[in-house]
């Protein structure tokens, strides 16, 4: 069972010597996406994840823990009571912006607090930039000219998914198109679009903008393209599939690690698959590996390797390539900077039956490479014989 909730209980503990602000300006300036404060029995832990992985920065006391707890539920409105907390706040100071989302579990030792941080400034990449193939690009926007069905951009947490779900809706916009995009929380600033935020107003049912309510404001504005943000629950899957099928391009993220692994999520979500087959026009699986520090990479034997791995498909990888070492460019990790990675499944006939018919998600991934598509796993490999990707990454996406 989780402890009471820490509370500070002198004005010394809010000036703690670690405030929130120094906090927040020190992840900025390491570059960091999320901070995470795990609690300990004696105080906590404080990682931050960036491009180079999640890494421990240091320990608090705690009193630095409990000043740190209570400061951050302070800037969003946190209630006591509540045994799970979500929220954002705005925060600015020393010439730097940024939204932080806060998420709060209580555990054994104390509330496990993670800060999402996310520029203010964000502005979408256009497709063009994301890292696709051009062969890949020229078929995603091919699709996304379509006009109508739904499209899902599937990719783990942190992958990558916001980025190209943003530039396909800013490619969108290009054009004699209404784009309503509604979303909890606006991550990415998309000029032309008309953006909506999802807001829940505590003990005011009335004044909060819920995921349904916005869908009914919009679709009295006609939309030509209607963005979704992340299908997380039987509520926004149902409104994907309703607005899709009312004859909106529909385009939504969703959190899957593969692209037939989408149809198992949407299902798993409360979509039924008859109507799922009916309106799901592609899928964009998506995925980020970490890329060889240039500056320490050295050829590595892959043939004793490749024998020792569990699937019988060594052939690619008797023979060379590169595995960073570790040098103080890449603070000794051996990997520097991240390398995205696509699979564009367009959903056929042949995979439409097999969606409707409850097919495994092995059956539909078989079923769109027979189709043409180019697995993820396959285009790791490639990039590992080029000496761009560690071997331990293709063996992560496998």
């Amino acid at each position: 069972m989780a402890t009471d909730r820490p509370r500070p209980t002198t004005a010394d503990q809010l000036g703690s010597r670690l405030p929130l602000t120094r906090l927040l300006l020190d992840a900025l300036g390491r570059g960091a996406a999320a901070i995470h404060i795990d609690p300990l029995p004696e105080g906590a832990s404080l990682k931050i994840r960036s491009d180079l992985g999640l890494k421990q920065v240091g320990l608090l006391t705690r009193d630095e823990y409990v000043a740190l707890w209570q400061n951050i539920a302070d800037r969003f409105g946190a209630e006591g009571a509540e045994p799970f907390l979500e929220g954002s706040f705005n925060f600015r100071a020393s010439g730097q912006s940024c939204q932080v989302r806060v998420s709060i579990v209580p555990t054994a030792c104390g509330e496990a607090i993670t800060l999402k941080l996310n520029s203010r400034e964000t502005k979408a990449l256009p497709l063009c930039r994301l890292g696709m193939t051009e062969a890949t690009e020229q078929q995603f926007k091919r699709v996304l000219s379509g006009g109508r069905g739904l499209i899902l951009v599937a990719a783990a947490p942190g992958q990558g998914g916001t980025t190209t779900l943003s530039s396909a809706l800013t490619f969108l916009v290009d054009g004699p198109r209404n784009v309503i995009s509604i979303e909890d929380p606006i991550e990415v600033s998309l000029a032309g679009a008309q953006q909506v935020q999802v807001k829940m107003v505590r003990d005011v049912p009335d004044r909060s903008v819920t995921f349904a309510r916005a869908l009914r404001a919009a679709a009295l504005q006609d939309p030509d393209v209607l963005g979704l943000g992340l299908l997380r629950d039987a509520e926004t899957m149902s409104a994907a599939l309703s607005a899709a099928l009312s004859g909106a391009l529909t385009v939504a993220r969703i959190h899957a690690s593969g692209a037939a692994l989408a149809v198992s999520r949407a299902v798993h979500l409360g979509a039924q698959r008859q109507l799922l087959a009916d309106s799901l026009k592609l899928v964009v699986g998506q995925a980020l590996t970490r890329k060889n520090c240039e500056h320490c990479a050295v050829e590595e034997d892959l043939r004793p390797i490749a024998k020792a791995l569990p699937w019988t498909d060594v052939e690619p990888f008797k023979g060379r390539t590169r595995l960073g070492q570790g040098c103080e460019r890449c603070q000794g990790r051996g990997h520097a900077g991240m390398i995205p990675f696509f699979e564009l499944m367009p959903v056929t006939a042949s995979s439409s039956r097999l969606v409707a018919q409850g097919a495994s998600a092995s059956e539909i991934q078989d079923q769109a490479i027979r189709d043409g598509m180019v697995s993820m796993v396959s285009a790791i490999r490639q990039r590992v014989l080029t000496g761009e990707v560690p071997l331990a990454e293709y063996v992560r996406h496998l």
